[in-house]
């Protein structure tokens, strides 16, 4: 899902495990406004426009940061994104590695920990990039652009 010209709000969700719902008050926003949730951990873009609230189950190993509001005036279309599929996160000994078919501009790579603290930010402009990550662990690897958004889950050994 591409988003072009959003406003992006981190939401921190520190709660027990168990079933949660968001629910938005569509009245409160200005005209023409749309609200989406992205899930970082699944990658999943939920329109709150249309449905106005999102079930979600949070188990202890999910990150509080796990959550992106996003305000557009525009429209989120999935015709102008590039196949996730297209855009490769793995990981070897401590290098984190992103690859992508298509050039990207303008990206953002940020790396949260399993915590939901990030851990590295990184801006991207081209076809690949290598992070170092030192220490060992499972992370969750979000790359955002113009051209595609996705997140990825990888461990550094």
């Amino acid at each position: 899902t591409a988003i072009a010209e959003s406003r992006m709000v981190d939401l921190s969700l520190d709660a027990p495990e168990g079933d949660y719902t968001v629910s938005i008050d569509m009245n409160t926003l200005a005209s023409g406004t749309e609200v989406f949730i992205e899930d970082l951990l699944t990658g999943e873009f939920i329109n709150l426009s249309e449905t106005a609230t999102f079930a979600v189950n949070v188990s202890e190993s999910d990150p509080a940061e796990r959550f992106v509001l996003h305000l557009n005036s525009t429209s989120v279309s999935n015709e102008t994104l590039a196949d996730e599929s297209q855009v490769k996160i793995y990981a070897s000994l401590n290098q984190l590695y992103i690859n992508s078919e298509e050039e990207i501009t303008n990206g953002e790579v940020i790396v949260y920990n399993t915590v939901g603290q990030v851990v590295a930010t990184e801006k991207m402009n081209g076809n690949s990039l290598a992070l170092d990550i030192s220490e060992s662990g499972a992370y969750i690897v979000s790359v955002r652009s113009v051209e595609v958004v996705k997140t990825h889950k990888v461990v550094i050994r």
